[in-house]
């Protein structure tokens, strides 16, 4: 065979990939060889530089009004149906900029990082554990060095050899599918904590984490649901100094600082049993981080305190996103009983009986099942992550001062008729196309640019492993009489609080 005639079967091939390649987007950086979501040419050290120190002409960006921040119905929304791209004022005491289009948050959270990259000051946080953790550092070495660690501990140990993850999951399906078949009427919700905080500890402490299911189960699931539970109460006491003294948010700082009181408890026991190495969980690498920096800095090696802090940030970042998103996927099958059917026809077909592991999600053998994953977080999308001006900017024409929170509104990019067909319809085929080459680049539920959510590949893995096997064996339907699903809403909240659907119940069918 000729090598012309090779060339050209090759790129008859190819081509249809690469032409869909072009379609999608990936939100790393095509110069991140470690694969930690920091691209390696990014200069991290503060040189002194602006990414846009100023626009040529002096002006601001337009006036938000301030009624629509005072909503607690759907904030998002009634921003989104403002023509503005960008919108500026004020939320209490907080100096606020909504982005409110995919290319300014881009422009933003890409091209502008260093400047758009930090994390506003948060008085809850500050109340709990003071500056210690990693979700609220700046924008530089010591975050970046977190972010490593996390992201290659949640590749090589979840994504990529994720058997003990399996494991863990596998074992807390059988604790979910003795309270479905009792054919009960469920909240979703409320059953998921015990399993998904089991999850989440074995990533921590490996294979230990059995250890501590007592502490787990007795002490930090109630304390956790509490702080669920109180959460949207006391948001607002960061923008509205008034409310710091009532008695909510004294019983959420109280509560959880109990929760960090547990935690530190369970890690020093952990460490207890191997004072001579440490080992491969994710607290063993975070640990030895943590000891390097301090020993470089002379400081104490023997306190826990950030460590703490930082599985602190990751369980807040992690559980509670989880428990909203099954949540809001359930109530969309009782909604779409058709998808749910699909979705179940797809599993039977293709796993013939067995269960579901991780190479299935990788290898993409369902694309409806992870369509339908995906469509649930493209049109409920969780909430807004609030970032930091840390000097002034010219950001889409407008001049942009400092030490602004900046807030993304991912609910518009998520349901912009110009990036989406139809957006306000639930359709899981529109990702069947990009599941093998990626998601559209206007799929943002977890954020843009280098500051998005690190466990972003673990939540679709982690949705993935519970949702597979349930709907192999279950089927769910509403709890009416008459068959009817609950509404597809979403409760009354403010401005960075999760987008979580009204309360309903469910009732599960074995198949």
């Amino acid at each position: 065979m000729s090598v012309v005639l090779k060339l050209a079967i090759v790129l008859f091939i190819a081509l249809p990939g690469v032409t869909s390649i072009y379609k999608y987007a990936y939100n790393a950086g095509s110069d991140d060889e470690n694969n930690d979501g920091v691209p390696d040419s990014l200069d991290l050290n503060r040189d002194g530089k602006l990414d846009h120190p100023g626009c040529p002409h002096n002006k601001a960006a337009p006036v938000l009004n301030p009624a629509l921040l005072q909503t607690r119905d759907e904030p998002y929304r009634d921003l989104a149906n403002t023509s503005a791209s960008l919108l500026q004022g004020n939320l209490g005491i907080r100096p606020l900029l909504i982005l409110n289009q995919y290319d300014v948050q881009y422009e933003a959270f890409v091209h502008q990082i260093r400047t758009y990259g930090d994390r506003p000051f948060d008085y809850l946080t500050n109340e709990v554990q003071g500056q210690r953790g990693f979700f609220n550092l700046p924008f530089g070495q010591t975050w970046k060095s977190y972010r490593q660690i996390i992201m290659r501990y949640y590749s090589n140990n979840v994504i990529r050899q994720p058997i003990g993850f399996e494991q863990s999951i596998k074992a807390e399906l059988d604790y979910l599918r003795g309270i479905l078949k009792t054919g009960a009427k469920l909240d979703i919700s409320q059953v998921l904590a015990r399993p998904l905080l089991r999850n989440f500890f074995f990533m921590i402490f490996g294979t230990s984490f059995t250890d501590f299911t007592d502490d787990i189960d007795k002490k930090i699931i109630p304390l956790f649901v509490t702080s669920l539970t109180l959460r949207p109460k006391v948001i607002d006491a960061d923008w509205e100094p008034k409310k710091r003294e009532t008695e909510p948010v004294k019983l959420y700082i109280e509560n959880t600082k109990k929760i960090l009181s547990v935690l530190k408890t369970m890690i020093q026991a952990h460490f207890m049993k191997k004072p001579n190495g440490i080992g491969n969980a994710l607290a063993d690498k975070l640990r030895k981080n943590i000891q390097q920096r301090l020993e470089a800095k002379g400081e104490d090696t023997c306190t826990f305190d950030e460590l703490t802090a930082v599985i602190w940030d990751l369980l807040q970042l992690t559980v509670p996103g989880i428990i909203r998103n099954l949540n809001w996927y359930f109530l969309y099958m009782l909604n779409y009983p058709a998808v749910q059917s699909k979705v179940q026809s797809e599993i039977d077909q293709y796993l013939k009986g067995r269960a579901a592991n991780g190479q299935d999600q990788l290898n993409h053998i369902l694309p409806y099942t992870e369509g339908s994953i995906l469509e649930v977080l493209r049109i409920s999308p969780h909430t807004a992550i609030k970032r930091r001006t840390n000097a002034p900017s010219c950001l889409h024409g407008y001049n942009i001062p400092s030490n602004i929170t900046v807030v993304p509104n991912l609910w518009k990019v998520s349901n912009d008729p110009h990036l989406w067909e139809k957006p306000e319809e639930y359709r899981p085929e529109r990702f069947q196309d990009g599941i093998r080459f990626g998601t559209p680049a206007a799929f943002v539920p977890f954020s843009i640019g280098l500051r998005r959510c690190p466990g972003e590949a673990v939540a679709k893995m982690w949705m993935f492993l519970y949702v597979t096997p349930l709907l192999q064996e279950f089927k769910f339907i509403p709890e009416a009489i008459d068959g009817s699903p609950p509404p597809l809403e979403s409760l009354p909240r403010r401005l960075f609080d999760l987008i979580t659907p009204v309360p309903y119940k469910l009732i599960a069918q074995m198949r």
